[in-house]
């Protein structure tokens, strides 16, 4: 399996569009989003075995704070590139979280939701987030980017809730939706027992995002990398012209759980000229306590190179959370400062973008630095 992942690794890398200067860029999913509430609501759903205690995004996700957003700028800030840059972060941004009081009320019958800037405002130790993001965006070290309306898929929450299933309605409860991949899934496979159209969805969540930030999302990460043709042709019809993602699409099957795979390369279009950008780095500590992600990073990096393609590091929010655990947070964040003075010392020439610069620098003439 390590040989097949190095061949794989090589293979991404050599179909990718290259480019003489050596880019890093880390993207981040979920930002904004609701995973689990609170330690009180991991431990409940713990005891009757409907999380697993091997489920990193149960054990550590959840709702940005203040504290946290601080933390990270001040890592961020606290290393420069080759051209004076700090490090920078694609953030990728759910605009949306359920409204659980107005779907208990509808019987589970029909979905609504709140608006993020609304969900912070209704936390403690929140308040200040969307003015740190915005913050973060000002400073260019923290620049979001669309990840969707909402991080669940509605049609098959809505739909286990309607059937009475113990698990979902023990967990809606305490306010939270994750207890599973395809229900966190949001553009995934629906049982159709009310009208949803995910489409939509991304579609109103483009309109929303533009709203927050007076500017239009240039990209689009799917959650856990799901989606299908219409939601391509959504995101055409909202401008979006750029997506986010892994080397491998998940393809839901209509009315079906099972999902087919496609693969993509970084720099490869469409029919409509979208373009797709793959990551070919991780960093991912809280995922396994197993794995030495600082050096694999490191190692995956080198071998973007190498093949002289752009280094994306695939790093979720996760693992900058601290009101899960705080010792966990502040590890990590002290991992990522010694990532990002690795590769300035290892690689002097470096530049740190953002995925909207990276985009940017792919549609520059070829002169510019990049090569067919």
């Amino acid at each position: 399996m390590k040989l097949q992942s190095v061949i794989i690794q090589n293979v991404v890398n050599a179909l990718a569009t290259k480019t003489t200067k050596k880019i890093v860029v880390i993207e981040s999913d979920d930002w904004g989003a609701i995973r689990m509430p609170s330690k009180e609501t991991y431990n409940a759903l713990l005891s009757k075995r409907i999380i697993s205690e091997t489920d990193p995004f149960a054990k550590f996700d959840c709702l940005e704070r203040e504290d946290d957003l601080i933390g990270l700028f001040e890592v961020l800030t606290s290393v420069q590139d080759s051209q004076g840059q700090a490090a920078k972060m694609t953030a990728n941004c759910i605009m949306a979280n359920p409204d659980f009081a107005k779907i208990q009320e509808a019987n589970f019958e029909a979905y609504y939701f709140e608006s993020v800037v609304d969900t912070f405002a209704n936390h403690t130790k929140h308040g200040d987030c969307l003015w740190l993001w915005n913050e973060g965006y000002r400073k260019n070290i923290f620049i979001p980017q669309l990840h969707g309306r909402e991080h669940v898929n509605v049609g098959l929450w809505l739909a286990a809730l309607q059937d009475k299933d113990n698990a979902f309605l023990e967990a809606f409860t305490h306010q939270t939706y994750a207890i599973n991949n395809q229900v966190a899934a949001s553009l995934g496979w629906s049982k159709k027992k009310m009208e949803y159209n995910p489409a939509e969805s991304v579609m109103e969540g483009a309109l929303m995002f533009e709203a927050l930030f007076g500017k239009s999302s240039a990209t689009f990460i799917a959650p856990n990398y799901t989606w299908d043709r219409s939601i391509e042709h959504a995101l055409y019809e909202s401008n979006i012209m750029c997506l986010q993602g892994s080397k491998k699409q998940n393809i839901p099957a209509l009315d079906s759980a099972s999902v087919k795979q496609r693969y993509h390369y970084l720099g490869q279009k469409n029919k409509r000229e979208q373009i797709y950008l793959v990551r070919n780095c991780l960093f991912e500590p809280s995922v396994s306590d197993k794995v030495d992600y600082l050096n694999l990073c490191l190692s995956q990096i080198k071998n973007a190179f190498l093949w002289k393609a752009p280094a994306i590091i695939c790093s979720h929010r996760l693992n900058f959370m601290g009101y899960m655990d705080a010792a966990n947070r502040d590890r990590n964040l002290l991992l990522l400062q010694q990532l990002l003075k690795s590769i300035v010392k290892y690689w002097p020439d470096v530049v740190f973008m953002s995925t909207v610069d990276l985009l940017e620098e792919l549609h520059q003439p070829k002169n510019s630095g990049l090569q067919s």
